[in-house]
């Protein structure tokens, strides 16, 4: 991620083109701002003369600025492919986001009621607070995204189905096992 050509622009003040480079390298930066540890922070070179860049901080900054100023934009051109994608946790908003900004028409498919995987029903309000997830949902679903909440891949649409629909199915969901027990997260 290109963190010193975003940076440059946030010392200038120019948030739009700021939040626009950290799209580029991160498309959900509300999200990472809040939740990411930021291990980069740690070998901040910055620190050798006093204390390392904030980057969390200038993060979540930028990523509520996008969301409450409607930064991302649905792609002007349209690439005629279709692309379904199976969750809609981290990976699968990002997918969504990128595969979208290159025109493909993409629908996400959930299992569950809200959209947002382990970030609307694994990471606790107090450290992300829900909303940030909605808005972030609803900035990406304003592109063009489809998501289809509700659905069991599996159950109600086979894989099969999915590969016969759309030009390219991305997966991104976790199954865990503990003994006996499949769970899919």
């Amino acid at each position: 991620m290109a963190i010193p050509s975003y940076l440059s622009k946030f010392r200038e003040g120019d948030l739009r083109e700021a939040a626009r480079i950290l799209l580029e390298g991160n498309p959900i930066p509300a999200i990472t701002g809040r939740v990411c540890p930021h291990f980069c922070q740690q070998s901040c070179n910055r620190g050798d003369f006093d204390e390392s860049v904030s980057v969390r901080d200038i993060e979540r900054f930028l990523g509520d600025y996008i969301l409450e100023n409607d930064i991302i934009k649905a792609p002007e051109t349209d690439s005629g492919k279709s692309v379904a994608i199976v969750g809609s946790g981290p990976a699968g908003l990002a997918a969504a986001y990128y595969l979208r900004m290159a025109g493909h028409r993409v629908v996400v498919f959930e299992r569950m009621e809200e959209a947002g995987g382990l970030l609307t029903y694994v990471i606790p309000a107090y450290r992300l607070p829900k909303d940030v997830v909605k808005r972030t949902v609803k900035a990406i679903e304003n592109t063009g995204v489809e998501f289809k909440l509700k659905v069991d891949i599996g159950n109600a649409i086979t894989i099969q189905d999915l590969k016969e629909k759309y030009d390219n199915v991305f997966y991104c969901y976790r199954l865990l096992e503990f003994g006996q027990h499949r769970i899919r997260w």
